[in-house]
This record gives C-alpha cells, sequence and structure tokens, in this order.
C-alpha cells in the first residue's frame, strides 16, 4: 500500500519502456492507469481501448519482455 501511495504513475520501472520506441506507448498507457488522482487516472473503457491499439504489437513481442538498452 504505501509503495502504491508514493508515486503518481512515475514509476522508474516504466522508464525503461521509454527507450524502446514500440514499447513507450505501453508505458504512457500504463502511467496514466497508475494515477494517484482518479480525475486524473484513465476509465477502464480507455485503457481496454489503449491496450487494444497495442495488441497487435504486444503480440509480436517475446514474452516476458525484453528490452534491449543501448549503453552508448
Amino acid at each position: 500500500l504505501t509503495q502504491h501511495l508514493q508515486h503518481d504513475g512515475d514509476l522508474a520501472q516504466l522508464d525503461i519502456l521509454d527507450q524502446d520506441d514500440e514499447l513507450r506507448p505501453l508505458g504512457d498507457a500504463l502511467r496514466s492507469m497508475l494515477r494517484q488522482d482518479p480525475r486524473k487516472r484513465i476509465t477502464i473503457d480507455q485503457a481496454r481501448k489503449a491496450l487494444l491499439q497495442l495488441a497487435p504489437m504486444l503480440l509480436t513481442r517475446t514474452w516476458p519482455l525484453a528490452i534491449e538498452i543501448d549503453l552508448g
């Protein structure tokens, strides 16, 4: 419960998704689902639509999701 109340959808674990152009929209969708303030959180219908849009891309990925990081 404490961890749930300590973030507003800005989890560091989701930041890694931003490093993959295909997965960035997934990170954005998850962040919007995890907002503390219900007025700022997307509705369940919006969440379903977001995940439905991402489904074709997600079906082509290996699970659990693997993300290659370019360390420069």
